[in-house]
């Protein structure tokens, strides 16, 4: 082989070496764009994790003292008159109400559920591109190498 053939060579080499190096190079911004979403979503996730901890605490407290008023009774001996009307009428829009926030609370927890598990289907995703994304620089770092 000629000088100029070697040479030549050598520059088709080196250009598809450099091709190669821009295309892991992109590759790998993406890459780092794509980790850093998934650090992103997954500090979401553990902050809906927590929170729904919290809030089945809190809403077992609160069925339990929703359990004690809605056995609560006022008993004819105790009051009477207008009295045990008022006390009586009072009683029940309490435990309408408590029975409206217990509502209100399940209602919140499945919204952070459905929210937690649209995140977590994000995850999957992104995870499988995180995959995709260092499959594609492995082949493209064994393609430079083998030149």
């Amino acid at each position: 082989m000629s000088d100029k053939d070697e040479a030549k060579k050598a520059q088709e080499k080196a250009l598809k070496r450099s091709e190669l190096s821009r295309k892991v190079s992109t590759a790998s911004s993406h890459l780092n764009a794509l980790n850093s979403q998934k650090s992103s979503l997954q500090a979401k996730i553990q902050k809906l994790k927590k929170a729904l901890i919290a809030i089945k605490t809190h809403e077992a407290d609160f069925n339990s003292s929703k359990q004690q008023l809605s056995s609560t009774t006022i008993e004819p001996s105790s009051w009477q008159g207008q009295k045990a009307n008022n006390a009586k009428r009072n009683l029940a829009e309490m435990q309408a109400e408590a029975s409206r926030i217990a509502k209100k609370i399940e209602q919140s927890i499945e919204d952070i559920e459905t929210k937690k598990r649209e995140l977590e289907q994000k995850m999957t995703t992104l995870e499988g591109q995180i995959s995709s994304q260092t499959a594609l620089i492995s082949s493209l770092t064994a393609q430079i190498n083998s030149i």
